[in-house]
C-alpha cells in the first residue's frame, strides 16, 4: 500500500506499509515502532518489554496527546481494559486498529496538525 498525502513541513509521514515493513522517507522498519510527527523510536519494545502494559503507556507522555493510534498488526486486537481506563482518565483519545489502517490514520491526523503518536506492531 503506497500512501500519498500533502505533507506539512518538518513532520514525518508514513510513506508505505507492506508485508510488515514500514517506510518513512528512505528508512525501513520492522518489529514495533513508536512514531510521532517528529521522530521514530525503533525498536520500541524488546522481549523484556510488553507492548501492552501500563509502564509502556506511561513512557509515551500520552497525556500530551490528542490521540494515540495503536496498530495491532494484521489482526485487530482491543487494548486491554486497564490500559483503556488509564487513557480515558487522562483524557487521551485512542484507537486500536490493524496496522495498515493505523498508518493511514496517523498520516491524516499529522496533516491536520493534531498531537498524535502511533504505536505500531509491524
Amino acid at each position: 500500500m503506497e500512501l500519498s498525502l500533502h505533507q506539512p513541513k518538518n513532520v514525518l509521514l508514513i510513506k508505505s506499509y507492506t508485508d510488515g515493513v514500514l517506510a518513512i522517507g528512505e528508512k525501513k522498519y520492522t518489529g514495533e515502532a513508536l512514531i510521532t510527527p517528529h521522530e521514530v523510536e525503533h525498536p520500541f519494545s524488546t522481549p523484556e518489554i510488553d507492548l501492552w502494559n501500563e509502564d509502556t503507556l506511561l513512557s509515551l507522555n500520552y497525556k500530551e496527546l490528542d490521540i494515540l493510534v495503536i496498530g495491532t498488526g494484521y489482526k485487530m486486537q482491543l487494548l486491554p481494559m486497564p490500559l483503556q481506563v488509564l487513557l480515558s482518565r487522562a483524557g487521551t483519545g485512542y484507537e486500536s486498529m490493524i496496522t495498515e489502517s493505523a498508518c493511514r490514520t496517523f498520516n491524516i491526523l499529522v496533516s491536520e496538525g493534531r498531537k498524535v503518536s502511533a504505536l505500531l506492531k509491524l
